[in-house]
């Protein structure tokens, strides 16, 4: 770099498309892997611990700006370092043909690269590179764990926190058929006889795509309305791809331990109420969204919950309305709080005691 870097403001946060508002607003820009560095004014003596966080936005959405995470609390301590961290998102960071020729994983890979970049240069800013802890909430929690079942083998951190989240949860698993996923997604953006293509021939049309344009496609990815939430997600990767990230499978949310690269770490969940709110704001919300609900409310229940096809069944269905909603296959005010907490179990709590 040649010159002067200016870095009083941030950076703009990566493109995307924001299931959670209300209003779904596309935002950001391509050019967005920054990081934000805080440290205290008046510190101790010696290089101080470094905490790195990863933003949530169910790899869709999200920010590092300090509008959304900011660090007041963190200096006030005087005792950290903070490190919030960009990663490229939706159909930028997690698409992937299964294949070397477009290998996915590209968001999970920024924050890595991000940790490199902590580990050569924190130092300059008063931070310990030998002590790193890396923490993240619902998607960012996610990765937290992705990083952890790769066993730490760089030493790119000491310790991790979970918060809210896990890589086995629902919306990060990874999908059956990725590659089917980025042919519907050409076919949707305009990209004729996309399921012909090879795949190489699939990431070069899909990169002479406005990436507006491609957040827009998206929305033929979804079910019904803005469910399911998240579309884009973690991929398995073959461990003889260049870089592969994440080569096992989630649904065993193993972190080893017994190794000399062990690392401790802490999960935990908010409670599971206000976390199912955030995977259904809008149909919380939005009356019209709840009558089309209860239209067909056990496929469009199975949606809202990502069931896998084994526990898509009926009896599972009424199980869980019994449990939740007291028995009653409705969503309306008497139940929304049932049914709340029923999303916030699913996708938060019981992947946290799996693993």
């Amino acid at each position: 770099w040649n010159g002067t870097l200016s870095a009083l403001y941030p950076k703009p946060d990566c493109i995307q498309r924001d299931y959670i508002n209300v209003l779904k607003p596309i935002s950001g820009s391509e050019d967005c892997l920054y990081l934000n560095i805080y440290r205290p004014l008046h510190k101790a003596g010696g290089e101080l611990p470094v905490m790195f966080y990863i933003h949530g936005g169910g790899f869709f959405a999200g920010s590092p700006s300090p509008d959304n995470v900011g660090p007041q609390y963190f200096m006030e301590t005087s005792n950290v370092i903070l490190v919030v961290a960009a990663y490229r998102l939706g159909p930028f960071g997690f698409i992937s043909t299964n294949d070397e020729q477009m290998t996915g994983n590209y968001g999970l890979k920024d924050q890595k690269l991000a940790l490199q970049w902590v580990q050569k240069y924190i130092s300059a800013f008063g931070g310990d590179p030998d002590r790193v802890t890396i923490f993240g909430h619902s998607a960012g929690a996610a990765s937290v764990h992705s990083h952890l079942m790769n066993n730490n083998k760089e030493g790119l951190f000491s310790k991790a926190i979970m918060i809210s989240g896990a890589a086995n949860a629902p919306f990060a698993l990874p999908l059956n058929d990725p590659r089917d996923q980025v042919v519907q997604l050409a076919k949707a953006a305009g990209v004729t006889e996309a399921e012909n293509l090879s795949s190489a021939c699939l990431v070069h049309a899909l990169r002479s795509i406005k990436p507006e344009d491609l957040l827009l496609a998206a929305d033929n990815l979804k079910l019904w309305a803005e469910q399911p939430l998240v579309v884009f997600r973690p991929n398995i990767e073959n461990d003889t791809w260049p870089g592969a990230f994440l080569t096992k499978d989630p649904l065993d949310p193993f972190i080893p331990f017994g190794t000399n690269t062990d690392t401790p770490w802490i999960v935990g969940n908010a409670p599971a109420k206000g976390e199912g709110l955030v995977i259904a704001l809008r149909l919380a919300s939005n009356k019209n969204l709840q009558d089309e609900l209860n239209e067909k409310f056990s496929q469009r229940l199975s949606i809202t919950l990502s069931l896998p096809a084994t526990c898509d069944t009926e009896d599972v269905i009424d199980s869980l309305v019994t449990e939740y909603m007291d028995g009653k296959r409705e969503l309306n005010n008497e139940t929304l709080n049932g049914f709340l907490e029923l999303l916030g179990d699913a996708y938060f709590i019981h992947p946290t005691y799996k693993v």
